[in-house]
């Protein structure tokens, strides 16, 4: 492969590997749950084909021999041969997982050690109840070469093709003539000449664009449909002639021509005999101009703290020239900063997915853990097409694992328990935008929690006291400390008393908070609200006191004075009459121990969160400002009600509020006045 090892190609190998077999796994599960289908057999096919010839290409002789196997069975089930039964769709998904494991070994060791026997004993028996399946059909290819496509016939044929690949190849990343290495790898005899007529002067050249054509005769077992596969990865975006020669001699050695002219390449093709007619004529294909490249995560991260800087930056450009009074300027930056601005959205919308690929993930982990427990339970998704950060979504695929086992564990019941319910249980996975958040709720229709078993249980576990007075609420929560289970005995899925507390780490971790609602015998639903993103948001700054404050602006309603009429109604109360409804109220200065001003005038600062409004009393408002949020550190992780902090223009520090934390405050003030 003209000099590029294994270990060059590594990362890239992994990550498409690990899609087509994330794409192959939701597939068989689409099969499973709705039927055959000819698309879904067809993708299975197409990602173990991939698969085969990705590995092939690179040695992976190991990864090659058990996907050969697999792919002859999936080409007979998709042929309609042999039947795809429910103990073969599971077959199949064992065999995906054994692929992934193979890859993942490949990958770690840069394909410079055979399999481990663990490895190599799975490979054996996968492979066996995969030519077990094929039956008398296994035959046929049982002595298959491992890293060659499929061979139908022995004959070997002459062919004589016309090859251009697309300009943007090199720019998808991959290498022309590591197809043409493969090609030649697997011809008795091979000669390629080369046309450099296209080949631009120096100044005009780009480096990654291909300007080369071929014509290559050679002699090779392969037929037609199996020659164009070589080039599957790059088929659509070249141009590819294909003719074969019916009674051409077959060269005994294989050689590289010396480079020919395009006028000796088009004589030779308009020599040779016409293919047959019931080969697929050749085609050019333009490549589209929309098409998706695959960008290392870690330099988007790069990217957004750049422009986080420049944010920071300009904010304090913004201030000097405030400063100045300099008209022209102000407006000039102004510009700047509107470009900054758009700027700053697309790059925060490159690191934007769609979670539904991670709750398509859940699929498998539903079926297996159902499966084990007894149990028959339906995986329903809604808002898969909400949008949230890559970096919150790594973070929270472990969380929403743990809170799914422990629903189908703890929450589901068993079928001959259910009652009058349906005896298949329902795992509801819901996610959509809320003022500034994405709001993930994970729901169960099984037997809900029992407030008098989970008191008793915490009253046991010495997580409370007896006799203590717990809302709902808190006692709901109670599954959420270090240690608590209500499991009679420890199995492998639960019992030990970790895990949910190990969620409410991650999720607070991420600045998010879980809402537990539940009705005995009816179910239970844990909503995780996270915030939309890390990095940068657009905030309203306030100041209270000597301090500055940013507010996330999605979550502010509205700002209003606060009159002394107000003031005198409220008695004392945190809590107002905002147009017939009552407000609840946080003073900003109390709460962190602001010295306030008698003279200084009091604002209100209304924010909706979790369905209600609530107000926070500041002295001063300023206005919308875009907060890069930079982390306190260690030092201050035992702060309360702040998330983090900002570099205002003029270099001072801004703290961001923690609002679902002070919205918890208030909440905790009123039930304390009112009991």
């Amino acid at each position: 492969m003209t000099g590029m090892s294994f270990s060059d190609i590594a990362k890239e190998f992994r990550e498409e590997s690990l899609e087509l077999l994330e794409a192959m796994e939701n597939s068989l599960l689409q099969i499973r749950q709705e039927g055959m289908d000819d698309e879904a057999i067809n993708a299975v096919f197409r990602a173990a084909h991939t698969i085969k010839g990705s590995a092939g290409m690179y040695k992976l002789d190991y990864v090659v021999t058990f996907t050969h196997i697999a792919e002859n069975l999936l080409d007979q089930v998709r042929n309609g041969t042999v039947p795809m039964t429910e103990a073969l769709s599971e077959l199949l998904l064992e065999c995906k997982d054994h692929m992934q494991n193979l890859v993942e070994f490949a990958v770690a060791t840069g394909n410079t050690q055979p399999p481990t026997p663990t490895l190599e004993e799975a490979t054996a028996r996968l492979g066996g109840a995969l030519k077990a399946n094929l039956g008398a059909l296994a035959t046929d290819h049982a002595h298959a070469p491992t890293t060659a496509p499929t061979v139908e016939v022995s004959i070997v044929r002459q062919w004589t093709m016309r090859l251009s690949f697309g300009r943007s190849v090199m720019e998808q990343g991959f290498e022309p003539a590591s197809f043409l290495a493969y090609l030649r790898k697997h011809s008795q005899s091979f000669k390629a000449g080369v046309d450099t007529q296209y080949v631009p002067m120096l100044e005009e050249l780009r480096p990654t664009e291909s300007y080369l054509k071929f014509t290559i005769e050679f002699a090779t077992h392969l037929n037609r449909e199996e020659i164009l596969d070589v080039f599957e990865f790059v088929r659509e975006e070249s141009d590819i002639a294909l003719v074969e020669l019916v009674d051409a001699p077959v060269a005994p050695t294989t050689e590289v021509a010396k480079p020919i002219s395009a006028a000796q390449a088009n004589t030779a093709l308009k020599t040779a005999p016409a293919a047959p007619t019931s080969a697929p004529a050749p085609t050019a294909v333009v490549a589209q101009n929309n098409y998706s490249i695959r960008v290392d995560a870690e330099k988007i991260d790069q990217l957004i703290n750049q422009i986080g800087e420049m944010v920071i930056a300009n904010a304090n450009v913004v201030q000097q020239s405030i400063d100045l009074q300099n008209s022209e300027l102000i407006e000039s930056v102004s510009i700047v900063s509107r470009m900054l601005e758009d700027i700053r959205e697309s790059a925060m919308q490159i690191r934007m997915v769609q979670i539904g690929e991670t709750f398509n993930r859940f699929k498998r982990i539903v079926m297996d853990l159902s499966k084990k427990l007894g149990k028959e339970i339906e995986l329903v998704i809604h808002g898969a097409e909400t949008e949230l950060d890559k970096t919150v979504i790594e973070k929270i695929t472990d969380p929403l694992v743990h809170i799914v086992r422990n629903a189908i564990d703890h929450g589901i019941e068993m079928p001959q328990n259910r009652g009058t319910k349906n005896p298949k249980g329902t795992l509801t996975l819901n996610a959509y935008h809320d003022a500034g958040t994405v709001v993930i709720e994970i729901a169960d229709d099984g037997k809900g929690l029992d407030e008098e078993v989970l008191y008793a249980k915490a009253v046991e576990k010495g997580l409370i006291d007896a006799g203590a007075h717990l809302s709902q609420e808190e006692i709901f929560k109670l599954i959420l400390a270090p240690g608590f289970s209500t499991a009679a005995a420890v199995t492998d899925l639960s019992g030990r008393g970790v895990g949910m507390d190990v969620v409410k780490r991650n999720i607070e971790a991420l600045r998010g908070t879980i809402e537990i609602k539940s009705t005995k015998g009816t179910g239970t639903t844990l909503a995780i609200r996270l915030p939309l993103t890390l990095a940068i948001i657009d905030g309203f700054l306030v100041q209270v006191g000597e301090t500055f404050f940013v507010v996330p602006l999605d979550m502010v309603v509205e700002c209003i004075e606060l009159s002394d009429i107000q003031k005198e109604a409220m008695h004392g109360n945190n809590y107002i009459d905002l147009r017939g409804t009552i407000l609840p109220l946080l003073n900003v200065g109390t709460f962190f121990g602001e010295s306030h001003s008698e003279e200084a005038r009091a604002n209100i600062v209304v924010v909706h969160y979790a369905g209600r409004r609530y107000g926070f009393i500041v002295d001063a408002l300023f206005g919308e400002f875009q907060t890069v949020i930079k982390p306190l550190g260690k030092i201050f992780a035992q702060l309360k009600g702040v998330s983090g902090a900002t570099i205002l223009g003029s270099g001072k520090v801004a703290l961001i509020l923690d609002v679902p934390m002070l919205v918890s405050y208030i909440l905790t003030l009123r039930n304390g006045s009112e009991s």
